[in-house]
């Protein structure tokens, strides 16, 4: 079965995250394991869980991380995306304005997104051949 765009939003993410660089800095700091090509789902929850306390969005007594850890599971599996999910990891990882772009096209399953390859456009009917 092929991923919906909100499905292939979180792979998107789940590859964002991965590759070294700022966002994989963001959650490794409040991971204990950090395995190459493996995210940790709890450090994520947490900096998500920090940004929405700092954000106003949640008080820190409303919200723990230990809550979020289903639904980023489900996102970054690309099982299940809400928009707001979506908008937390954005806001969470100070996505760029490309990458952010992206994650929104990818979401909103536009025809024509620029996703993982390499920052070529590809077609949705590419995109669903890369998730057969």
């Amino acid at each position: 079965m092929t991923p919906t765009g909100p499905g292939q939003a979180g792979r998107y993410l789940k590859e964002l995250l991965i590759r070294p660089g700022p966002y994989r800095s963001r959650w490794e700091r409040y991971a204990q394991r950090r395995p190459p090509g493996y995210v940790n789902q709890a450090a994520v929850a947490e900096v998500i869980t920090e940004w929405l306390w700092v954000n106003g969005t949640a008080e820190q007594q409303e919200l723990l991380p230990r809550q979020l850890r289903d639904r980023i599971s489900r996102a970054l599996a690309g099982t299940m995306m809400t928009r707001e999910t979506l908008e937390w990891f954005m806001g969470a990882f100070h996505l760029s304005a490309e990458d952010e772009a992206r994650a929104v096209a990818v979401f909103e399953d536009s025809e024509y997104v620029s996703f993982v390859a390499g920052g070529r456009r590809v077609s949705s009917s590419v995109r669903q051949d890369c998730f057969r």
